[in-house]
């Protein structure tokens, strides 16, 4: 505005009025400290909101990558799980058609031989959810060796996969919707 004096940079040193003079003697010039101190904690105050704004992009990267690895890992546990469920339904099929022991027994190992990659696959999305979320209640590894040994592998194996399964699916389902604009409609690229 015309007429008023330009303000004076941060770091101007503070002229005494004439009514404290003696203080500004008697201070030492300690009102010059802190205004460098004022201009410090303004610059720290500077970068603080900065560093923030970094760690805020940062965690967000984090947590699309987080996505992305959930993503990957949920669909290994979904395969190894179907496949799982259908050699198992192809053990209990032959159990019931009354094959010999050796078709059984057969059918019993490959069974089991597909438990330990459902077990490895649903332990890895607990972690993955466990990261994004702390209290998901998804099943980790000790529950699913106590289960495996209280129970039978194959109940261990069907139901513990499929309980992660379903949290995981909650959670990107979540973080699907949290990335949405506010008024519901998807972005979506332009048809070429």
């Amino acid at each position: 505005m015309p007429g008023q004096e330009p303000p004076a940079p941060f770091f101007a040193e503070v002229q005494p009025s004439p009514l404290c003079s003696s203080r500004w003697a008697s201070d030492g010039g300690r009102a010059l400290e802190l205004r460098r101190v004022g201009a410090v904690s303004h610059r720290l105050r500077a970068f603080s909101r900065s560093a923030a704004r970094r760690s805020l992009i940062q965690a967000r990267a984090v947590e699309s990558s987080v996505l992305k690895t959930l993503q990957r890992q949920r669909k290994r546990l979904l395969q190894s799980y179907a496949i799982h469920v259908a050699w198992f339904s192809a053990m209990v099929i032959t159990a019931l058609n009354g094959s010999s022991r050796t078709t059984v027994a057969v059918a019993v190992l490959l069974a089991l031989i597909t438990v330990p990659p459902v077990i490895a696959y649903a332990t890895a999305v607990h972690r993955t959810c466990r990261i994004l979320d702390p209290r998901a209640r998804t099943i980790g590894l000790v529950p699913m060796l106590v289960m495996t040994v209280l129970f039978t592998p194959f109940e261990s194996g069907l139901i513990v996969p499929a309980k992660n399964l379903l949290v995981s699916g909650r959670l990107l389902r979540q973080a699907r919707l949290a990335a949405q604009p506010p008024d519901g409609s998807e972005e979506r690229p332009a048809a070429s």
